[in-house]
């Protein structure tokens, strides 16, 4: 059953549903951009954002904080830094 997002129950500040995640543009803090979410995969620790870059495989993000500085659904992005297995 889906309801529509306008009656989506607000959550706590830092916490998001998933369809306010999925489509979000990624960027670096420094402003390198990495693509957009395509998908979240739910693992039993932490959600992971799937991340289509413009070319390329996609990348996996953890999400934690570590790793997601920002999400901002009303600015359409999230802001991120690679994990340091990445580089």
């Amino acid at each position: 059953m889906q309801i529509p997002a306008s009656e989506a129950v607000p959550l706590p500040p830092g916490q998001f549903y998933l369809f306010q995640v999925v489509g979000l543009a990624v960027r670096t803090p420094e402003g390198q951009v990495l693509g957009r979410v395509v998908d979240v995969l739910r693992t039993g620790s932490n959600d992971v954002y799937v991340v289509r870059p413009p070319e390329g495989p996609e990348i996996f993000l953890p999400a934690v904080d570590s790793c997601i500085e920002k999400i901002d659904p009303a600015a359409g992005e999230l802001v991120a830094r690679l994990p340091e297995w990445f580089r």
